[in-house]
């Protein structure tokens, strides 16, 4: 049971972000005024392409919930894996919110958004100590965590980029983590499951004279 719902969270995290990236395409193939940095994401959810885009959010937000459940059980036990996926829990929430709410809301849409942002950023952050100290993720976990910090670093402390920009880098990193960290949650999962069982050794039968 416990790799079953594992591999089930490894699968929905490898899906959210494949499944968001290609939706925004879609959306973006359908708004030729859309320029990646120049316009905020969530400008999509309001053009030609709303249906893409608003779609794509509300999946990769679904599919972040048994992600971040699987991860719970990978990283157990303590309190900041548990933690960690509460708050991963949420994120994914807050996605789908930001597919519903979208910018015709006004300040809840913003609202939403920010909150989003604001939990993922807590989520990555929470989970960076249990994915460095667990012997199975301690290298991806590493990778994962300092590519986050750069984000981090870039996106609150270098002052003349568009803000469109910054919350474009923030989007893309939040996808690389979760890809990265979900693909490794599937190798661990399935490594057990593929190992061949070693042969009973042949019983030992006694001649009666």
């Amino acid at each position: 049971m416990r790799k079953d719902i594992v591999v089930v969270g490894a699968v929905c995290g490898i899906l959210a972000p494949i499944i968001w990236f290609v939706f925004y395409l879609i959306a973006w193939s359908q708004s030729p005024w859309y320029e990646l940095g120049g316009h905020y994401l969530s400008d999509l959810g309001v053009g030609e392409g709303a249906w893409a885009f608003n779609t794509g959010a509300v999946i990769a937000g679904y599919l972040a919930i048994p992600f971040s459940i699987g991860l719970w059980v990978t990283l157990r036990p303590g309190w900041l894996p548990l933690i960690g996926s509460a708050v991963g829990i949420v994120t994914g929430i807050l996605l789908m919110c930001v597919g519903i709410f979208t910018e015709d809301y006004g300040s809840l849409h913003f609202v939403v958004s920010v909150l989003f942002f604001a939990f993922a950023a807590f989520f990555q952050i929470i989970m960076a100590c249990p994915l460095i100290q667990n012997p199975k993720t301690k290298t991806v976990g590493w990778v994962v965590t300092i590519i986050m910090l750069i984000t981090v670093f870039t996106v609150g402390l270098i002052p003349p980029v568009p803000v469109p920009l910054l919350e474009t880098i923030a989007v893309f990193e939040i996808l690389i983590w979760t890809l990265v960290v979900a693909a490794l949650l599937l190798f661990i999962s399935t490594r057990d499951i593929k190992r061949p069982i070693p042969a009973s050794a042949p019983e030992k039968t006694t001649i009666s004279s």
